[in-house]
């Protein structure tokens, strides 16, 4: 039996996007959601999020089941107090019926893999939707050192400068 597993996108991901058509349509649920962290828009032309990373709760083993099993382990918690100036990133929480079939996908997509040197990491954070506190993975970098931060915590590729 499939299981699923749930992720927060803020990006090329969203709803509207080809992307989100080609990777996630099948998802079988979809709700806005937000997170503590700092939204980045990237010159390559996507975004990308740091975490706190006192608000990882896990790191990706890239064993799509294991990782659905840790999520359903992991109890979501309220954001820790984080140093620092973070804002709210708006984005949708994305449950996604098959994690053996679908997440690997997605994680070709991201760049993400067991590589050191992988462009996101795949982090297991607590995400607040209407429903109240989730757990979900995301893709976040360590750190972003190009790229402009959105303050609004809303990323929109149509209002890129040009």
């Amino acid at each position: 039996m499939p299981m699923s597993i749930r992720l927060f996108v803020y990006g090329s991901l969203l709803r509207g996007s080809a992307e989100h058509e080609e990777y996630c349509s099948g998802a079988a649920a979809y709700a806005e959601a937000s997170v503590e962290a700092r939204l980045y828009d990237l010159p390559e032309g996507y975004p990308s999020i740091v975490v706190p990373e006192p608000s990882i709760l896990a790191i990706a083993t890239f064993d799509p089941l294991e990782d659905a099993r840790l999520q359903l382990t992991v109890a979501p918690a309220p954001p820790a107090p984080a140093w620092g100036d973070w804002d709210t990133v708006h984005g949708a929480l994305i449950t996604l019926s098959d994690a053996a079939t679908l997440l690997p996908r997605i994680d070709e997509y991201e760049g993400c893999n067991a590589d050191s040197d992988a462009l996101y990491r795949r982090v297991l954070i607590t995400v607040e939707t209407a429903d109240g506190l989730q757990t979900a993975w995301t893709y976040a970098q360590s750190s972003v050192d190009h790229g402009r931060r959105i303050l609004s915590g809303r990323w929109l590729p149509i209002s890129r400068p040009a």
